[in-house]
């Protein structure tokens, strides 16, 4: 973790917003560290005495530390840096659909969608993910805080530093994609296992060009519970993510909180539900087709960000730009591509006043 990340976007206590609504600040105390950089440490709240774990220079700032690590203990406790001789001995013999191979496909399937265009052997297949990130980035004339939800091993996060020349920060609730973002930045190296069939991998390693890596920084946060102040993030990006958390209509108005009123919110998402991900009663549509709106994904997003929403911390918003069909592909392994459709929207709230962003 990065000081000066710490600094900007000031986090708060989850558990004293949960509990009384205070915004209360959290005190950093180092364990291991090096200049501006925090490798160990903790924040702490001196208000209700929380502690929140740094681990491997990734601040763990969810509702509840200890059971996270608890879940996550695989991820955290790995070396990524083991030889591809002993990871592929631990993968076979782990099996397949084990906490660790199924670690290792995550990390090759999105590996391979975020930094695939920018290795000299390619496949032939594009991911088209630097096309999407373009799309994202809607130009702003104010500075602040910059958000990518959603980061997962951090080609947006890089993206979008570069394009706003300012500390960005990363977050997702994956401790192995977050470690794995961390790496990338501290190397400018893509190195991992890209999986050829059933649990048989090869090793990709390639340098990559990153200009702005110093502005970026990678934090473990759920979603949901957004540990940042109120109208305070400049430009929120929420990738992917909508249809994988368990309450989407929660994580919208965690992006209403925390979005400062001079910037804007987009989302880009293919509405893949599943019911392991969000409970089918808080999916976005995809469900009840004789109701209003027909069920409709898109026509039902657009209905939360107007002044009908059934959200009253939403109903004061514009959108400033759709598209829909934005072609995503995802790489499985060497027979298995998936091909998705996303839409995106961007928001701003209205005041009334010409765009400033």
């Amino acid at each position: 973790m990065q000081k000066e990340h710490l600094a900007l976007f000031e986090p708060i206590c989850l558990r004293c917003k949960e509990n009384t609504g205070a915004e209360n600040r959290l005190i950093l105390q180092i364990a291991k560290g090096q200049g501006q950089y925090v490798e160990e440490g903790q924040l702490y709240c001196p208000s209700c005495q929380m502690v929140y774990p740094i681990i491997h220079g990734i601040p763990i700032l969810v509702p509840n530390p200890e059971s996270y690590i608890q879940q996550s203990i695989l991820h955290i406790t790995q070396d990524i840096a083991v030889s591809p001789f002993t990871d592929q001995w631990l993968s076979q013999s782990s099996g397949p659909n084990s906490n660790y191979d199924l670690t290792k496909n995550y990390i090759s399937t999105y590996m391979w969608s975020h930094y695939d265009d920018l290795n000299p052997n390619r496949d032939d297949v594009d991911s088209n993910f630097s096309t999407i990130i373009n799309e994202l980035l809607n130009p702003c004339l104010y500075n602040g805080p910059l958000l990518d939800i959603g980061c997962a091993v951090g080609r947006g996060t890089f993206a979008l530093a570069k394009e706003g020349n300012t500390p960005t920060l990363g977050i997702d609730i994956n401790f192995s994609m977050l470690r794995m973002a961390h790496q990338i930045k501290k190397t400018k190296t893509i190195s991992y296992q890209k999986r050829r069939c059933g649990t048989i991998y090869e090793t990709v390693s390639y340098p990559i060009p990153l200009t702005h890596a110093n502005n970026v920084d990678f934090w473990a946060v759920d979603a949901c519970h957004l540990p940042f102040p109120s109208d305070h993030i400049i430009r929120c990006h929420s990738s992917n993510l909508i249809d994988c958390v368990r309450d989407p209509a929660q994580h919208l108005q965690e992006l209403s909180r925390v979005h400062s009123h001079l910037g804007y919110i987009s989302i880009v998402t293919p509405f893949d539900w599943s019911p392991n991900a969000t409970e089918y009663a808080n999916w976005i549509g995809g469900h009840s087709p004789m109701f209003p709106l027909k069920g409709d994904p898109v026509e039902l997003l657009k209905w939360y960000f107007s002044s009908e929403s059934p959200f009253q911390d939403l109903q004061n918003f514009e959108i400033i730009r759709a598209q829909d069909n934005i072609p995503w592909r995802i790489r499985i392994h060497d027979r298995s591509t998936m091909h998705y459709n996303l839409h995106l929207i961007s928001v701003r709230r209205n005041h009334g006043l010409s765009n400033p962003c």
